[in-house]
């Protein structure tokens, strides 16, 4: 939701007001709408951090959504398999795995079309949930999130 010079946006003058019901309502809103979701910078969501109240929870919440089903196809043999991402290695120091992917509906559309993943997706998979582990993992059921505001995990001031 880039801020125009000649026009001030929703977002601003909403955060403008410093009404943290109003802009909790907002936020809530966001979460529910995907198109707006993917609009915000890192920038909106410092926004949202910097709120009295439950804003930065409700910021968190709307950016970190769950991966509801994560479903994909593998060929192995010449034969097409169903595959659903349950369990994992999880590094036990950060109690959670992050990785840069891609978008989840973008695994979910090849599943539904029965599209097998490219070996790029399936790497990052594999990395995100490994199979092996080591002494600093732990294996057992995973929950996946994705985050909706690009790379935000590398900027400092998150």
């Amino acid at each position: 939701m880039p801020h125009s010079t000649e026009q001030k946006s929703c977002l601003a003058t909403i955060l403008d007001s410093r009404n943290a019901q109003l802009i909790s309502k907002m936020v809530q809103g966001v979460r529910e709408a995907p198109k707006l979701l993917e609009l915000l910078s890192v920038e909106d969501f410092l926004s949202f951090l910097k709120q009295r109240d439950g804003v930065p929870l409700e910021a968190m919440n709307a950016i970190f959504q769950p991966c509801r089903q994560f479903f994909y196809w593998e060929e192995t043999g010449g034969e097409l398999r169903r595959r659903k991402a349950l369990t994992g290695h999880v590094n036990i120091k950060d109690g959670c795995n992050i990785m840069e992917g891609p978008h989840c509906q973008s695994i979910m559309k090849k599943f539904t079309t029965k599209t097998v993943i490219d070996p790029e997706t399936l790497g990052f998979i594999d990395q995100l949930l490994p199979t092996e582990g080591s002494s600093c993992t732990t294996c057992g059921p995973v929950s996946m999130f994705m985050c909706h505001v690009p790379l935000v995990h590398k900027d400092l001031r998150v």
